[in-house]
C-alpha cells in the first residue's frame, strides 16, 4: 500500500466522521507532481473548507480557512511525515472541525 492510499483510508477513518453532512467533498488522485503522485480531499461547507493531500513521497499538506471571517484557521503547511503520524502532524486541524 503507498503512503497516499494509507493517507486517505486516515482520512477516510479520522476526519471524515468530523465533517458533518454540509460538507462538500471533492476527491484529488494526480500523477508524477513535484513530490510524487498526490491523492488527497478537498472539503468545504459554507462557513469553512480546506484539504489534506497526500504524496507517495512521504508528504502532507493541509490547511483550513474560516470563510466567513476570511482568516486562515490552520495556515497552508506542507511537511514531511517521516516518524511521525498523521494524527499528530494534522492535529492542529483536526482540533478545528
Amino acid at each position: 500500500m503507498t503512503e497516499s492510499l494509507s493517507g486517505l483510508t486516515w482520512f477516510e477513518s479520522n476526519v471524515k466522521p468530523l465533517l458533518s453532512d454540509t460538507f462538500e467533498l471533492k476527491y484529488i488522485d494526480e500523477k508524477d507532481g513535484d513530490l510524487g503522485d498526490l491523492s488527497g480531499v478537498q472539503f468545504d461547507s459554507e462557513k469553512i473548507g480546506g484539504y489534506i493531500y497526500f504524496w507517495s513521497s512521504g508528504y502532507v499538506g493541509y490547511q483550513l480557512v474560516d470563510y466567513l471571517e476570511e482568516v486562515e484557521l490552520v495556515e497552508d503547511t506542507t511537511e514531511e511525515v517521516l516518524s511521525r503520524s498523521y494524527d499528530e502532524i494534522l492535529k492542529p486541524l483536526i482540533s478545528h472541525l
